[in-house]
């Protein structure tokens, strides 16, 4: 046998059903020997990543999740990636490098601000790390190397730009690329003002990402030599004062830019139908070729799945509780005579967010197909649960939650 989605006979790694990050059970919901090491390391756990950090399920996931997997003591909170992420700061006016952690709560970034004419402003959710960030400043050397990031299609470069200081000023040198960026490099990235903002002002600054490199947000690279010289000339007036107070809001305005890969998107999503179904009715049953274009998709991205319109996937909303649960229902049927054939269709929600139905095979590849099968998922707990529509009704009322069985043969056809 082969793995399920590549034509590889192994080395074989255990693959979650569900993630593991999105609260995947590492106990009873794990596929084994079937998930070749190359799909699921290589493949699946980059998209999965990407999904989980750039994507709508990354925001709630960010809002509603406490944590990620369980990894002992380097368990952390789920976290999201986002180019652009910046705090509406109403004391200073000014827009403000934050980021968004979990439970929704904004952290500003120390950072340096540049207000022209000649004003510089320290801004940081705490007085620590703002004057770790002014040391820092102060240590600055003779010859930095300013880095950018630049992309052509999925090859990454980076432009290196050498600054001398003068004796006065930082002046832009020699220019160099190279396939990975130096360490101790000062980078660089543009100033991009958001469309959702209509007030604040967004300036040339100085900051640090958690305990990561310098950073420069300005217009070129001549803004960043002339911002550096300002604060090297002006270094000394750069004070916290001992009683300053965290900046914070209990509504904080919040501008955020994520470039999400929808197909990535669907892909995992595809993904996750092929594995429930592979753990509920075996590695035989998905490996048909009635499976053969969900599973392609998922692994390869190629040919398409047939997915409801959102509209259309609405009614499935109903047969969900609104709980702090992720929801699955799997529908197989079997081809009365006569009739259209036969299908197995799965509907998800995450988060309680939007739902998504996916038609993962046609044909009768499930044997003894009856009643719907209700997966439920606690992201917090980690523990996943299979229930008839009898036992999901029970688990509902058990939670407090109202439920009612509906009808999944009406609707679209």
């Amino acid at each position: 046998m082969t793995c399920i989605y590549c034509p590889s006979d192994g080395p074989y790694t255990e693959e979650h059903v569900v993630p593991a990050g999105m609260g995947g059970d590492d106990g009873k919901w794990l596929l084994k020997d079937v998930v070749c090491g190359v799909c699921n390391t290589d493949v699946f756990s980059p998209m999965e990543t990407k999904v989980m950090r750039a994507s709508p399920l990354a925001i709630a996931r960010l809002f509603k999740q406490t944590r990620s997997r369980k990894r002992g003591k380097r368990t952390a909170a789920p976290s999201i990636y986002a180019p652009v992420s910046y705090f509406d700061d109403p004391q200073s006016g000014l827009l403000l490098e934050q980021e968004l952690g979990s439970g929704g709560q904004s952290m500003v970034w120390p950072q340096v601000n540049y207000v022209p004419p000649e004003r510089m402003t320290v801004s940081a959710t705490d007085a620590a790390s703002a004057n770790e960030l002014i040391r820092d400043l102060g240590a600055l050397a003779d010859l930095l190397t300013l880095c950018e990031k630049l992309r052509d299609g999925v090859e990454v470069r980076y432009r290196l730009t050498f600054l001398r200081w003068d004796g006065v000023a930082y002046q832009p040198g020699e220019v160099d690329s190279a396939a990975a960026a130096p360490r101790g490099a000062v980078w660089l990235e543009p100033l991009e003002y958001p469309n959702t903002e209509t007030t604040g002002t967004l300036t040339a600054r100085v900051f640090r990402r958690g305990r990561g490199a310098m950073t420069c947000r300005a217009e070129d690279v001549e803004a960043v030599a002339s911002l550096l010289t300002l604060i090297r000339q002006n270094h000394p007036k750069l004070v916290v004062p001992a009683d300053a107070t965290s900046i914070s809001t209990d509504t904080p305005g919040i501008h955020l830019r994520q470039t999400m890969d929808p197909v990535a998107y669907d892909r995992v999503l595809v993904k996750i139908g092929v594995n429930v179904c592979a753990h509920l009715f075996g590695d035989a049953a998905v490996r048909t070729p009635a499976f053969a274009s969900a599973r392609d998709y998922a692994r390869y991205g190629t040919g398409s799945v047939v997915q409801l319109s959102i509209e259309e996937a609405k009614k499935f909303t109903e047969a969900f509780p609104v709980l702090a649960h992720h929801h699955l229902l799997l529908v197989a049927t079997k081809t009365p005579e006569g009739e259209k054939p036969g299908c197995v269709m799965i509907t998800m929600q995450f988060y309680g967010g939007l739902t998504h139905s996916y038609l993962l095979a046609v044909g009768d590849v499930v044997p003894n197909a009856a009643d719907p099968i209700f997966v439920v998922v606690d992201y917090e707990a980690n523990v996943i649960e299979r229930h008839t529509p009898e036992s999901f009704s029970r688990f509902a009322k058990r939670n407090g939650a109202t439920w009612r069985p509906i009808d999944l043969a009406g609707g679209s056809s």
